[in-house]
């Protein structure tokens, strides 16, 4: 019928859980299946529900440690006008997670250096900053800042994408 239980959902994460290695097909058809559920989710257009945040942070676990769910959660955040500060948090916890320990870059199939922060990682960081997800897309919030200051502070002395300090002193 084009539209998603609850229950087939919950089954979509499990298979992604259950599959080691993931076609770009597949991440594609995850991402945006649950981001239409989601984002359509209980009539609403431009938030989460408190019942489907609740739902995302249950079926993630208290850690993302899996790519394809990070872009679920990065493409739900670009495309929401607001989500709860626990949310926000919860996202900003597992982007600063990747930037700062995995090899794979946060969109797409490239590879990147550990503690780096790339130019790809500028974007995604100055989207969730300053964009629709953020707490009012134009002030940065307590927990955005802090979120920056512990990425520069991580990455200080590294080769940094350029964009990275006008990001951050900007």
């Amino acid at each position: 019928n084009g539209e998603i239980s609850r229950e087939e959902a919950l089954f979509l994460f499990h298979l992604n859980r259950r599959t080691a290695e993931k076609v770009t097909a597949w991440e594609e058809f995850f991402v945006e299946a649950l981001s239409d559920f989601f984002y359509w989710r209980n009539g609403s257009d431009s938030t989460l529900t408190p019942d489907a945040e609740q739902m995302l942070l249950d079926a993630i676990g208290a850690e993302v440690d899996d790519a394809t769910e990070l872009h679920l959660l990065l493409n739900l955040m670009f495309r929401i006008n607001g989500a709860s500060e626990r949310f926000r948090g919860f996202v900003l916890d597992a982007v600063r997670h990747s930037v700062l320990h995995s090899e794979q870059a946060l969109f797409g199939d490239a590879r990147r250096r550990p503690g780096v922060i790339d130019s790809a990682d500028v974007e995604v960081i100055r989207r969730l900053v300053y964009g629709m997800g953020s707490q009012s897309g134009f002030a940065i919030s307590r927990i955005e800042a802090e979120f920056l200051f512990e990425l520069n502070d991580a990455t200080a002395g590294r080769v940094n994408d350029p964009g990275w300090r006008d990001l951050f002193v900007g």
